[in-house]
């Protein structure tokens, strides 16, 4: 009678943990692009364009291990390219 329990209990962890398993490897993260804000809006002048969100509450990047989180609607991974020699003058 032990022994069928024993059976029953080990068989039923092994089917729990396959459908555990197989539906973690099926779910895949999706971050959608929106934001909880006070206000904002687009300016244009001919083809120039300003979007701005005003009142977001939280901003900023946070870094763990290899993963990186841009928290904003506007955070988004900008390059310069620096042009040499640099002359700034003050007025």
């Amino acid at each position: 009678m032990q022994r069928i329990i024993c059976i029953s209990l080990c068989l039923f962890l092994l089917i729990f943990l396959y459908i555990s398993v197989s539906a973690a490897e099926e779910a895949t993260p999706t971050l959608d692009w929106s934001v909880l804000a006070c206000g904002g809006g687009t300016a244009q002048v001919s083809s120039t364009s300003l979007s701005s969100t005003i009142g977001q509450a939280i901003v900023g990047e946070a870094t763990v291990a290899s993963q990186k989180l841009c928290v904003g609607f506007w955070c988004s991974e900008v390059f310069y390219r620096l042009f040499l020699p640099l002359i700034l003058r003050g007025g």
